[in-house]
This record gives structure tokens, sequence and C-alpha cells, in this order.
């Protein structure tokens, strides 16, 4: 566990117990997997129990000087500036999912369709080129390899590496986001030599 940031923007009440900070691509089809799992997860926990928290990794050496080539869809590194120039905005998640739901279709003209209900084109055109918007995504970076990042989706809870499966989040959202709730206790043991998520 590492202390907790600051968030850039929040999707939820920021004082909720558990906040979900999720680095994703935009062509990653577990991230649209997850995507879909924290949208049922917002729709069905009690209010105010948790704050998502979108950050970005895009696969592409392009704009991610962890990866040692360039991507062969230049799309990653564009849908990852879109997304972060969405953030705060109403819409954002609901954007966020329309370009999961068009990854195996997505390019960078489809990005900008996808966006102008939500923002103008000339307005994401400016926002995508900003120094702002690229010292975001090299923050977003840099804290995802503070973290061991080893692919898409990566998921903290409250600072914290965890797995990324729906149903843990669901009930450590209705745990508070406490790990030694009680409610836990009946679990089986951790298997030795599992992988760490």
């Amino acid at each position: 566990a590492r202390a907790l940031r600051p968030a850039r923007a929040l999707i939820g009440a920021p004082d909720a117990p558990l906040r979900v900070t999720e680095f994703a691509d935009v062509l990653c089809g577990h991230c649209a997997e997850l995507h879909h799992a924290l949208a049922q997860l917002v729709e069905a926990a009690p209010a105010g129990s948790l704050a998502l928290e979108p950050r970005q990794f895009p696969l592409d050496g392009e704009c991610n000087a962890a990866l040692h080539a360039p991507g062969q869809r230049p799309v990653r590194c564009l849908g990852a500036r879109a997304l972060i120039c969405m953030e705060g905005r109403p819409g954002a998640f609901e954007f966020a999912g329309r370009l999961f739901d068009s990854q195996h279709v997505l390019t960078q003209e489809l990005v900008l369709e996808l966006a102008e209900p939500f923002l103008s084109r000339e307005e994401l055109a400016t926002c995508v080129s900003a120094p702002e918007t690229e010292a975001k995504l090299r923050d977003d970076i840099a804290w995802a390899l503070e973290y061991d990042i080893r692919g898409t989706p990566m998921v903290l809870l409250n600072g914290r590496k965890a797995p990324r499966s729906g149903v843990f989040l669901y009930a450590m959202t209705l745990a508070g986001g406490d790990p030694e709730h009680p409610v836990f206790e009946d679990l089986p043991p951790p298997t030795p030599g599992a992988p760490a998520p």
C-alpha cells in the first residue's frame, strides 16, 4: 500500500470510503470488461460508497516511454489523451464506455466523433495537443510504474494493488473498503504460490 494521491477527477463521492483507481488502455479487451463491471458496480452500490478514478496506461511506445516500440494502432495514445481531456466533465464515464464498445473498429476519427456529444471537436483537438494533457499522461504512466504494472487493466483500491474482479470490487465496496471486515473471515486462506494480482 502507498499513500493515496490527490485525485485529478473522481466519478462518485469524493469522501467515499473506497476509491477504485483503474489504469486502462482503450484497446484492451479486459479493460472493456472491467469498465462494464464498474458500471454495474456504480449502479448496485449504496450511494456514497465508492468513487472511481480513471487513469491511463496506453500500450503504445509512441506516448508511453515504458514500452520499447510504437504500437500498430496510434489510436491508443489519442484515446488516452481524449479521456484525460474529458476528466471532470459530465459524460466522461459514458465516453469511456463508448470507446471500449468501439475498440474493434476504433480509429482516430471515431475517437473525435464519439467525443462530440460531450466536447466540441475543436476543443478536444486543442486539449489533446496541450502540454498539460501530456504532463497528466506522463504522470499516470509514472504512477502505474511505481506499482510495477504488468498489463492493463491495473486496479488500486485506496492506493493498494488489487484484483480486477468485479465480484471482489463489489465485496470490497459493501465492506466499506476494509480488507479486515469480518465478512472475509469465512474465505479460504490464500493459495501458496498463487500469482499476485
